[in-house]
This record gives structure tokens, C-alpha cells and sequence, in this order.
């Protein structure tokens, strides 16, 4: 038996975003609705966003940020 992917694309993943940003500004003044759907909307982009970091870390001069190259599979460092 093979297993369906059921993994939603980025259109679906953007068209509920903007109906919970759409509802979020009708529940303006509503506090206990809009902190639910901030809420669902912070969490849903953690778990919906893509990380590639291999090694993150953060000093004075900025953010170091190493990712696995998919040409060679050595580390790559980049510097934002």
C-alpha cells in the first residue's frame, strides 16, 4: 500500500494564512480571539517554515549561519 503525501502546498498554506490575518482584523478589539489566532499564526509558521541551519550563532558582529551544501556536502558559512 503506498502512502498519499499529505503535505498541503504553498498555495493552501498562504490562503489560510490571509483568512486567519483576514479575521484577525475583524477580531481587533476582541481580545481573547484575536490572542487565539496570533497565536495559531505564530505557531503555524514555526512549524511551517523550512530550516535549513545546520549551525546557528549570534555574537556582536551578527548572525553566523551554517548550512549543508548540496553540491559538494560540506558546510557552507554564510553571514547575515
Amino acid at each position: 500500500m503506498r502512502q498519499r503525501d499529505t503535505s498541503p502546498d504553498q498555495a493552501t498554506i498562504a490562503l489560510i494564512f490571509g483568512l486567519l490575518i483576514g479575521l484577525s482584523v475583524h477580531f481587533w478589539h476582541a481580545t481573547l480571539p484575536f490572542t487565539a489566532i496570533a497565536t495559531v499564526l505564530l505557531l503555524g509558521s514555526h512549524f511551517v517554515a523550512p530550516s535549513y541551519s545546520t549551525y546557528m550563532t549570534r555574537n556582536f558582529f551578527g548572525v553566523l549561519n551554517v548550512t549543508e551544501s548540496a553540491d559538494a556536502g560540506l558546510p557552507s558559512r554564510t553571514r547575515r
